[in-house]
């Protein structure tokens, strides 16, 4: 399934804005991109969510 920025977004309950501040800094779930169109491949957005897992505050 692909989504938009603001479908992706909500999916992950992050603000639009937040998605692209990583489009540009980097840090964030691979995108697709369409011209001027930004998309997301729920799998893709699914696998970055299970990268930010951590065990305790101390990793990081």
């Amino acid at each position: 399934m692909i989504l938009t920025t603001r479908e992706a977004a909500a999916l992950l309950t992050l603000s639009p804005s937040t998605l692209h501040r990583y489009r540009v800094k980097g840090g964030g779930p691979r995108y697709l991109h369409f011209g001027a169109a930004f998309r997301y491949a729920r799998a893709d957005l699914l696998e970055w969510v299970l990268t930010m897992r951590r065990d305790g505050t101390a990793d990081g």
